[in-house]
């Protein structure tokens, strides 16, 4: 039996963030039809990604990989990943 791909994006963000707010809105189709989750630095989630990914600013794009019981995380692009460094 092969194992379960799935691939999820996160939009990491911060509540009162301006800069998160206007992400969102700009993103509001794809989140509305569940492309992009949103997930608060307060969410307990937000701590297993930060577990595998040094994220310094928000909001930041990751993409959740997941090959049966293993999750791995990535930075959903290169610019995003360079973000974190500044």
């Amino acid at each position: 039996m092969a194992d379960e791909h799935e691939e999820h994006v996160f939009l990491i963000v911060r509540e009162g963030c301006p800069v998160c707010e206007q992400a969102e809105r700009e993103l509001k189709d794809l989140i509305d039809e569940h492309k992009i989750e949103l997930v608060d630095i307060k969410d307990s989630r937000f701590n297993d990604i930060k577990s595998k990914l040094d994220i310094n600013k928000v909001p930041t794009c990751v993409i959740a990989v997941k090959n049966g019981n293993e999750v791995n995380y990535d930075y959903c692009s290169e610019t995003e990943k360079a973000k974190q460094s500044d």
